[in-house]
């Protein structure tokens, strides 16, 4: 698995969201506006938020394997 990214740091030093990331999986699926947030736990990649009057917030696409190479 190929997995580029670029990252776009958040100017707030304070704010637990540390930058905003576009990414590319094998050059064929791109997922723009993952969030790397600062929690208890350390550094933590959160889906992009959707758009919407009602947004639902879905992980479906992750697999265990997937989501532990993305952190």
């Amino acid at each position: 698995m190929n997995i580029s990214a670029k990252a776009f740091e958040n100017a707030d030093p304070d704010s637990a969201v540390k930058a905003h990331v576009n990414m590319t999986i094998d050059n064929a699926f791109v997922v723009k506006n993952l969030a790397v947030v600062e929690g208890k736990n350390g550094l933590s990649v959160i889906n992009p938020r959707p758009y919407g009057l009602r947004p639902k917030y879905h992980n479906d696409a992750y697999k265990t394997s997937l989501r532990d190479n993305l952190q």
